[in-house]
């Protein structure tokens, strides 16, 4: 005689699977998280010993402003003409953040997908060359401008110099928020004057803050 599973049989397996589903698929998405800011962090050192290369080359950093009027990114010139590093990679976290899509785009390349970063004398008021576009009237690094290229004043690039040393590198991180905008990238505060918070992934995998590489270590 053969014996068929009852309903109750039936409902206590699918209650099983649906448990052990429910415990899975969290700790298997934690583990794709873990292995891009593991791959992220790789990244950024690999990009941080470029930097280092071409500055022994070069006795200055790279330039950190690209065409299309936007600073603060890495760009090609560590690969090519001379490969410091084999290609700039991207920052994984920017793919789904709206970032690429805004930027990354026919008219602006790939600016939008590539890491953050500032060279602090070629943005220093005075001493290197200016590093971002300001409409009429806006407000950056504490000097307005009729319009025109802007620099880091020296209030602001001794606090850069605090925080971060000659250069830094940032992704946004698993929230896929960008942490650090306007003039919070350059001070590492907030308009508060409050120290900007960094990715700690004791907080959850999946937590708020950027991920940083700075010439004074990862944050």
């Amino acid at each position: 005689m053969k014996h068929a599973f009852t309903l109750i049989e039936l409902l206590i397996v699918v209650a099983i699977i649906a448990i052990l589903a429910a415990i899975a698929v969290p700790n298997f998405l934690e583990a794709q998280v873990r292995a891009k800011v593991s791959r992220c962090k790789t990244d950024m050192r690999s990009l941080a010993t470029a930097l280092e290369s071409y500055m022994v080359d070069h006795s200055k950093y790279p330039f950190d402003r690209i065409p299309y009027g936007f600073p603060w990114y890495t760009t090609d010139i560590i690969s090519s003409p001379v490969a410091y590093i084999t290609a700039v990679p991207n920052d994984l976290f920017t793919v789904g953040s709206g970032m690429e899509k805004t930027y990354g785009n026919a008219t602006y390349g790939w600016l939008g997908t590539k890491f953050r970063y500032c060279n602090l004398n070629g943005n220093r008021a005075g001493d290197g060359w200016a590093c971002c576009w300001l409409p009429t009237g806006k407000a950056y690094s504490g000097k307005k401008a009729s319009a025109g290229w802007a620099e880091i004043s020296e209030s602001d690039a001794k606090k850069f110099e605090k925080n971060f040393g000659a250069w830094k590198l940032q992704s946004m991180g698993p929230d896929k928020v960008v942490n650090d905008v306007n003039n919070s990238f350059v001070t590492g505060e907030d308009a508060s004057g409050n120290p900007i918070a960094y990715y700690d992934p004791t907080n959850g995998t999946i937590s708020a803050g950027d991920i940083q590489l700075t010439s004074k270590g990862m944050k």
